[in-house]
């Protein structure tokens, strides 16, 4: 009987599954992520939202970086 496959597999695969995960705080992390993925896709969109609704609240032109005052591009001064 202790020359079974079957049992041996099952040992085998039992021993695996109860192995300590040495992925650390990142592997815990992407592994939270792929297991929800849908929550983790849904937080991104609702994330970016939030920061576009806030960059345009306070002013700010969506894909300005360098913004130039009018009067220095008047008077021609570029700095």
């Amino acid at each position: 009987m202790e020359d079974d496959p079957l049992l041996r597999l099952v040992e085998t695969k039992m021993s695996q599954d109860a192995a300590p995960r040495r992925d650390g705080v990142l592997g815990g992390i992407g592994r939270a992520c792929y297991r929800h993925r849908w929550l983790t896709l849904l937080s991104w969109i609702l994330g970016v939202a939030c920061l576009i609704t806030l960059w345009t609240g306070f002013g700010a032109a969506p894909g300005a970086t360098l913004c130039l005052r009018e009067d220095d591009m008047v008077s021609g001064r570029m700095t």
